[in-house]
């Protein structure tokens, strides 16, 4: 922890030395169509865009247009946040999202998984394109620590937070990899019928693992990928739902939750038996485009399609929603890990 914020402290001092000053762009929205981050202070009621690059020299720069598809949070240090995008590589903050900063070395390119190691926060693992690169230097240099053939693609990335040495990566084409020494070595542990969407640790045990697919539902390990059994009971009854857009834990109770192409569906045992979460968007009818828990309180839930952002603050009882704040997509939600007030939305935008 203390290296990397003396490392980040150093950056800083560094901007601030070429340019004088750090140069921030205006607060406004963007005419036409709004990309980047917005940010609630309030549990979603209100949003302020944030899209500042900490760049040095005359003219402000931002991340204004970016299409942003997923956040990741640095588990030692809440204010370090990362951003995958669509087109534009990696970015990050060291300040909760006030200002970004662009990843040298991983400046384009699909950004579908990031993870950060809970015990060295310098080592950081990006899956990008047909690549999952490693940094152990706080982004400053970059190693490639596995790559597929063209044609396919790293879709997600995962650290065993008990032995951050184990690794997990899924790709495009259903298989899962393990490696037990920080990606120097490989191992196909399991093929899943689609795509790899999510990887999911227990809060419980790291051992035991869900892993979400673009099409065949979901599977469960409780043995570190030795063994493996399809959670699909209970959810072939709810039409659509066996695309994995999303699954979250709270974590105080142990309960799931599973956004699909049906709705939300929640688990309270370790996904052996699956309900519905009534929501205000009708069943099968409204694409969900990213969900998100508090993860000290899993009654609050957050949903955002192609025009709303929806919140529920009684585990799905009510809901309260609002209009996005652009006219793109909700691709990316997520609560602040140290303060549930703090909301941050990152959208995309969808060729027609």
């Amino acid at each position: 922890m203390l290296k990397k914020t003396l490392f980040l402290i150093f950056i800083f001092t560094l901007v601030v030395g070429l340019s004088g000053c750090i140069k921030l762009s205006s607060d406004k929205e963007a005419e036409g169509n709004p990309g980047g981050v917005f940010i609630s202070g309030d549990k979603g009621e209100t949003w302020v865009r944030k899209v500042e690059k900490m760049t040095a020299g005359p003219i402000a720069e931002t991340i204004g247009d970016v299409n942003v598809v997923n956040f990741t949070f640095d588990p030692s240090d809440s204010r370090v946040i990362y951003i995958g995008t669509a087109e534009n590589g990696l970015y990050y903050s060291n300040n909760n999202g006030k200002g970004w900063f662009e990843v040298e070395g991983l400046t384009s390119g699909f950004i579908r998984g990031v993870a950060v190691d809970p015990n060295n926060v310098c080592t950081v693992y990006v899956a990008v394109n047909t690549r999952l690169m490693k940094t152990t230097t706080c982004t400053r240099t970059w190693e490639e620590a596995y790559k597929v053939p063209i044609g396919e693609l790293i879709t997600a990335v995962g650290i065993d937070y008990f032995n951050p040495e184990i690794i997990y990566i899924g790709l495009d084409k259903g298989d899962f990899l393990k490696s037990l020494d920080s990606g120097l070595n490989w191992e196909r542990i399991k093929n899943f019928p689609s795509r790899v969407n999510s990887i999911t640790f227990d809060k419980d045990d790291s051992r035991h693992i869900y892993v979400g697919t673009n099409s065949s539902y979901l599977y469960r390990t409780m043995d570190g990928g030795a063994t493996w059994e399809p959670l699909r009971e209970n959810i072939e009854d709810f039409k659509d739902s066996g695309r994995v857009i999303s699954l979250a834990q709270d974590q105080k109770t142990g309960s799931l939750y599973y956004a699909t192409g049906y709705g939300i569906l929640r688990s309270n045992d370790k996904g052996d038996n699956w309900e519905e979460v009534k929501l205000l968007t009708t069943p099968s009818r409204t694409n969900i485009f990213s969900m998100a828990l508090n993860p000290k309180n899993g009654n609050e839930i957050y949903y955002a399609t192609d025009t709303n952002v929806f919140r529920s603050l009684d585990a799905g009882v009510t809901w309260t929603n609002w209009r996005l704040p652009t006219k793109r997509t909700g691709r990316s939600l997520a609560v602040h890990p140290e303060d549930a007030n703090v909301i941050y939305l990152g959208v995309r935008l969808y060729e027609q």
